[in-house]
């Protein structure tokens, strides 16, 4: 059998089950697109059919023009096994293998490898990650009932759980610490620490469960640089002595060999992709979901110096889609996404340097598109009366606690750490 026949044979199964079986469309998940199909008729008598609320050969025939001996065959080879979901699903497969067979063969093409055909190839791609998931069919009181309580048991059961913070006085103001799905920012002005919190954050977490799969994108921080801050802080090595290197005692090189072995078995990931755009960062993170087996976190530093995919885009738009895109990735990768993001420069003019949700560059969508929103801010940095190492980590937005609420934490600049306090 040709891949050709295999394609019809499942949309004519999918056809003819609907056909035969009328109460088997209540089961679906996921109602096919009309432009899923490979065989125009068998497209448009699924449209119909989902459009025209009717089963019926007769009329369906009435509403396409296609013989109705057709459609009865169609409902008289049926297959016996009513999995309709699992038809539905190959007939989406086929169709996107499809189209990236389609953008492989034009790229195979090109004679010209310049920014031209790069742009075009990160357009194509971006295309493929939007194609559509189908039409869903609605969801009443009973199901969505049903699916609630089951969501409830697995969380009572701890199948289903949030992934720690590393601060319990963070996570007791999230419920439980980063919720799965959930888009996080960590905001504030350069030099503020933002970068350091969300390394902090992920070191705590490793060390609370070293089972905790990462995958990191620090687009300014090569992976040795993010390993030098992770050591620095764990034990207790002064960042400039460890990236220099040279003067390393005996004692802070055991301490380094020590580190190694400790976070070896550990599970996390880091681009080696510096230039990221957003759609690269989805690509790698569903790269390292794949080669981890699992992932639990996803930390991005940071949203303002992602790469720009389209340079047709002015900023505010740029990062309304580069947001989105990140929110996305963590619903469809059921993940927490940890973004670092940047204040403006308001925040510097003002007598009161506390940061607004207005200070957010592209604050619209950042403000939109994030569950929580977390501003980390020195005083220290603007007035010498106070001390440097006391940092405000204020929430702004907190869909699953209290909101505005303010923390205050001991910041370690040799070690790039954060501690709680009290």
């Amino acid at each position: 059998m040709t891949e050709y026949d295999e394609t019809v044979e499942a949309e004519e199964n999918f056809i003819g089950m609907l056909l035969a079986e009328p109460d088997c469309i209540a089961d679906l998940t996921q109602y096919p697109n009309k432009e899923w199909f490979y065989n125009l008729a068998l497209g448009k008598i699924s449209d119909a059919i989902h459009k025209g609320s009717t089963q019926d050969p007769f009329e369906i025939s009435e509403l396409t023009g296609i013989k109705q001996s057709y459609l009865v065959k169609l409902q008289i080879n049926a297959p016996v096994s009513h999995n309709p979901n699992a038809y539905s699903k190959a007939i989406y497969n086929n169709f996107k293998g499809r189209k990236i067979t389609a953008i492989a063969e034009k790229w195979i093409k090109q004679k010209k490898y310049n920014q031209d055909f790069f742009d075009a190839v990160d357009d194509d791609l971006n295309n493929l990650s939007q194609l559509g998931g189908g039409v869903h069919d609605v969801m009443f009181a009973e199901e969505s009932l049903d699916l609630w309580m089951a969501d409830k048991e697995r969380r009572i059961s701890g199948e289903i759980k949030p992934v720690h913070t590393g601060f319990p006085s963070l996570d007791r103001l999230f419920a439980g610490g980063y919720h799965r799905k959930d888009l996080i920012t960590v905001a504030g002005r350069p030099g503020s620490g933002k970068s350091a919190f969300t390394k902090s954050s992920h070191v705590k977490m490793s060390l609370d469960d070293p089972n905790t799969k990462v995958a990191i994108f620090s687009i300014e921080m090569e992976p040795n640089e993010y390993l030098d801050r992770m050591c620095s802080e764990y034990m207790r090595i002064g960042g400039t002595t460890l990236r220099e290197a040279v003067n390393l005692t005996d004692h802070e090189l055991d301490k380094m060999m020590d580190f190694r072995r400790k976070f070896h078995s550990h599970n996390f990931s880091f681009n080696r992709i510096q230039a990221c755009t957003v759609f690269e960062i989805v690509r790698l993170a569903k790269a390292a979901k794949m080669r981890m087996k699992g992932l639990d976190a996803i930390f991005v530093d940071h949203l303002h110096i992602i790469k720009n995919h389209d340079k047709r885009l002015q900023e505010q738009a740029l990062l309304a889609e580069q947001t989105i895109t990140l929110k996305r990735l963590a619903q469809d990768l059921d993940v927490p996404v940890i973004m670092a993001a940047q204040c403006n420069r308001d925040q510097d003019k003002r007598p009161d340097k506390t940061p607004q949700m207005s200070d957010l560059r592209g604050s619209g969508a950042i403000e939109q598109d994030s569950n929580c929103i977390v501003f980390i801010h020195r005083p220290g940095l603007y007035d010498k009366a106070v001390d440097p190492g006391v940092a405000e980590v204020a929430l702004r937005k907190n869909r699953h606690g209290p909101s505005p609420a303010q923390l205050t934490f001991k910041f370690e600049p040799d070690y790039t750490a954060f501690l709680e306090m009290g």
